[in-house]
């Protein structure tokens, strides 16, 4: 058995479906509050190999790190899987990206030159307007975001239909969360959509526009990227988990954003100060 994107094998915490989850680990003999699909895979199969990357962990129903850890204590074969092929910016690209949403920003700019785009944005309309432009030349370009606005439109059936209804509202342009789960990258709307991290992790763009939203902030003691848990509207990414938990998540949600572009990440932060601080470290588009 392959597993890609093993990081998203999840645990009994903050899950859609708990009988299903308590029924197959019922099945299998396996405890269900100690169980992931981790175990599942294990119990089922006789050779596995997981695609697993730590820094992927987005949400707190993903099997626990320990868990890994553990198996990798029995494993055959342990592969480090060094170079990013896809990504144009590369290791130095990625690598950049976590830093800047962490505690530890980069000490200096990287230019990446023409081989890969990473810049920011006055205007979230120009940012839209952008990546429209970008995917007429390219195709496979989308705009994603953290949950820093409610999903209004969740049970609206005509949402491309009235002009009224949409999610939320930046420099005049009215944004919809995604209308499928699904395969949204390559549906209908995708494009007049924003996206979120379950739509987009283990998928490739060419252009990604990432609007940042008010629950990323600047912590006014430490002058360092922070969280506001009131801006936040993921309400399984929060329940029953402490704050450093939810901050943790949040922070590399956003890192994940900005590595689904393959030529280029395209940004724009809500708050001014956050905007102020991401100016530091890449080229601003006015």
């Amino acid at each position: 058995v392959v597993i890609q994107e093993a990081h998203r094998l999840r645990q009994r915490k903050n899950i859609t479906g708990y009988k299903a989850f308590d029924d197959t680990c019922r099945r299998l003999g396996l405890d269900k509050h100690k169980a992931s699909q981790l175990d599942w895979i294990l119990k089922c199969s006789r050779f596995q190999v997981f695609l697993y990357d730590v820094a992927q962990h987005v949400m707190p129903s993903d099997a626990p790190e320990e868990a890994f850890r553990k198996w990798l204590h029995s494993a055959t074969h342990i592969f480090s899987l060094s170079s990013q092929m896809r990504c144009r910016g590369g290791e130095d690209y990625l690598n950049y990206v976590k830093k800047i949403f962490s505690d530890c920003p980069p000490e200096t700019r990287l230019s990446f030159s023409d081989e890969y785009t990473f810049s920011i944005y006055e205007s979230a309309a120009h940012l839209q307007a952008e990546i429209v432009s970008l995917n007429q030349v390219w195709g496979l370009c989308r705009m994603v975001a953290g949950y820093g606005w409610d999903w209004i439109t969740r049970k609206e059936k005509s949402i491309h239909t009235d002009p009224e209804l949409f999610d939320f509202e930046l420099d005049g342009h009215r944004f919809i969360w995604n209308s499928v789960q699904s395969d949204w990258v390559n549906s209908e709307h995708a494009l007049d959509e924003v996206g979120c991290i379950h739509t987009i992790q283990g998928y490739d763009l060419n252009y990604v526009g990432v609007l940042i939203g008010p629950e990323v902030v600047i912590n006014p003691q430490t002058q360092r990227i922070d969280v506001d848990l009131s801006n936040y509207y993921d309400k399984k990414g929060k329940a029953g988990t402490d704050f450093e938990e939810v901050r943790d998540s949040i922070l590399r949600t956003y890192a994940v954003l900005c590595s689904r572009g393959i030529r280029g990440t395209l940004i724009y932060a809500v708050n001014p100060e956050v905007r102020e601080y991401l100016k530091r470290y890449c080229p601003v588009v006015l």
